[in-house]
């Protein structure tokens, strides 16, 4: 294995020398040079990339400032003293290897890009062709390289030979008892394969004789979908299976994969970046299928971002998502009208029985069941605010669509029933204008009260955890001027996010400028009161704007469409946030390593 690996680079090393001087054509992304044979697409970003995006974050800038304010002996023992021994350590296994940091440091700054393609039998297997987008560092990269190079001729392994492969001047080496390897410089980038006909259409893909894998399919648009270039992202081009498949399925798949909402699976990608304020993510299923199926009919519906005329200007979380039971029902329905007549009669034998067994000891029929479920509408939302005070309240508000006022009218009663016979609480009433609010005390331990209630609207049930909370929620819905639906951060999301079925919007500034007072009181003596242990005082951190700026908002959607189910995620709480951070502290950790003088 590790003489495979030497020879590998080795080769490399020698093609990147030989190849320095070509012309150097228009600069690429990898995912543009791979073409449409290709079954999987892997890119990575580059730790520079990563260093360049979160170092502008203002959560950055706030951390900063606040390890500038730290005295310089507490500085060294809990921050530069352990940077320095991962340096150390890394130093010490690259000097090993006879490797400069410096010089990785450039490599993992370059951005790659790996393709997976068709079976090669000269490659003894799938096709794999490594681009990488060398830029200003192509002289890091020939050094790194010329290693193998040196331990490929120490080796006495196989002699480099000149070749040709699709119109482009290569360099091969055949490894013992393995595949050949390949490498060219391509568009810009420096192409390692073990297969001829890949780097062939890499080359045409370059020469704009053929489409890339990114114009035929989805992959360009996911990637704009991602609004950033990606740190990480897998694409897996499933579309070549499906089509596979096609001719051997039953007569009737098409009508199966209607009732169902699931048609052929034609990509899978999952794609992380950030920007310089904030992490993004974006997941894509590409499930063709009809939105009004079975697997996707319940949810298919944007989401209705009226709730938010309801909701406080001091809502720290806000969700709202379409949930249509009455579609779902219908959708189950036709599936199981398309069983064989033998089917449906077992299916209907077995569940009528169990459930009208179930239902007996409540005192209802299936039918009565099916009555309840089809009055809920297909919108729900929740939000939690903080409200004002020494200590900021909790207020909990959650809206249910209704579609039939009667039939929940009636639930709902019969929930108050159960409520005052098992826990023994008296509902009361309390009118806002033609509405009536039910509620009941619920005194906790005797520190807090809370007055849980609900008001049926036309169109929904309105609960809440306070029944002022509720009656500010009612009447703030009539003139929202300063409801959550009035604010900037509320009105950029709703934008960015137009349409989607399933949205959750954490306004962690909110929080912070609503709680950090209450952390300053708490904290803040006690950070005084052990100075001298901790190193520092409370003099050293942020305040309530500056913590609010630093956290922001994150946001979390699902889209669900004929197309399949996408996620996006954007904020400090995302997978691509981690990650930026996860490469700047490699950037950080390889930039002492190499400032080292021997």
């Amino acid at each position: 294995m590790q003489a495979t690996l030497r020879h590998s680079l080795a080769v490399a090393a020698f093609a990147a020398a030989a190849l320095a001087q070509a012309p150097k054509p228009l600069i690429q992304s990898g995912a543009d040079l791979v073409p449409t044979s290709a079954y999987a697409v892997l890119q990575f970003g580059g730790i520079e990339r990563c260093a360049a995006n979160t170092r502008q974050w203002p959560i950055a800038e706030m951390i900063g400032a606040f390890v500038r304010k730290l005295p310089a002996e507490t500085r060294e023992e809990h921050l530069d003293r352990g940077l320095e021994q991962a340096a150390e350590q890394v130093r010490r296994a690259l000097g090993r290897a006879h490797v400069d940091p410096a010089d990785l440091r450039d490599v993992l700054s370059c951005p790659m890009t790996v393709a997976l393609g068709r079976p090669t039998i000269e490659g003894m297997g799938p096709s794999v062709a490594l681009l990488i987008e060398t830029g200003n560092r192509e002289a890091a990269v020939q050094r790194l390289l010329a290693i193998g190079e040196g331990a490929l001729r120490r080796g006495g392994g196989p002699g480099l030979q000149d070749t040709k492969v699709g119109g482009v001047a290569a360099k091969m080496v055949q490894i013992p008892n393995g595949p050949p390897v390949f490498v060219a410089k391509v568009g810009g980038h420096l192409c390692l394969t073990n297969s001829r006909g890949l780097l062939t259409e890499v080359a045409a893909v370059q020469r704009g004789e053929q489409p890339a894998l990114a114009q035929a399919t989805v992959l360009g648009n996911l990637g704009q979908q991602l609004g950033a270039p990606p740190i990480a992202s897998a694409y897996a081009n499933t579309a070549v299976i499906a089509r596979m498949l096609e001719p051997v399925l039953p007569y009737e798949a098409g009508e199966w994969a209607d009732a169902l909402g699931v048609g052929s699976l034609d990509a899978l990608y999952a794609g992380f970046g950030a920007t310089d304020s904030a992490g993004v993510d974006l997941v894509h299923i590409g499930l063709r299928g009809s939105p009004e199926g079975l697997v996707k009919s319940s949810c298919h519906k944007p989401a209705d971002l009226g709730f938010a005329n309801y909701c406080s200007e001091n809502t720290v979380l806000f969700g709202v998502r379409s949930f249509d039971v009455s579609a779902l029902i219908d959708a189950a329905q036709r599936f199981v009208q398309m069983l064989p007549q033998e089917a449906q009669r077992e299916i209907d034998r077995e569940f009528s029985r169990e459930l009208t067994r179930e239902l007996r000891h409540v005192g209802m029929t299936p039918a009565d069941l099916e009555g309840m479920l089809r009055a809920f509408g297909d919108q729900m939302g929740l939000a939690i605010g903080l409200e004002a005070g020494a200590i900021p309240k909790p207020e909990l508000l959650l809206r249910v669509g209704v579609r039939d006022r009667q039939t929940m009218q009636a639930l709902l009663q019969h929930l108050e029933q159960l409520v005052a016979h098992e826990a023994g609480m008296e509902w009361k009433t309390r009118k806002v204008g033609d509405l009536e609010i039910r509620y009941f005390s619920l005194p906790i331990e005797d520190k807090l009260q809370l007055t849980p209630c609900y008001a049926l609207t036309d169109d929904a049930v309105m609960v809440a955890s306070d029944v002022m909370a509720l009656t500010r929620s009612l009447r703030r819905a009539e003139e929202p001027g300063e409801s959550l639906s009035a604010q900037d951060d509320f009105k950029a999301m709703a934008k960015e996010f137009a349409g989607a079925n399933d949205i959750l919007h954490v306004r962690a500034f909110r929080l912070a400028e609503l709680g950090w007072r209450t952390v300053e009181t708490l904290a803040y003596p006690q950070l005084d009161a052990h100075r001298d242990e901790i190193g520092f005082g409370s003099e050293a951190l942020p305040d309530a704007e500056t913590m609010a700026a630093a956290l922001g908002s994150s946001t979390f959607a699902c889209f669900v469409d004929e197309r399949g189910i996408t996620q996006r995620h954007r904020g400090l709480i995302s997978i691509g946030s981690i990650l930026a951070t996860v490469g700047t502290l490699a950037d950080e950790v390889l930039g002492r390593a190499s400032s080292k003088i021997y």
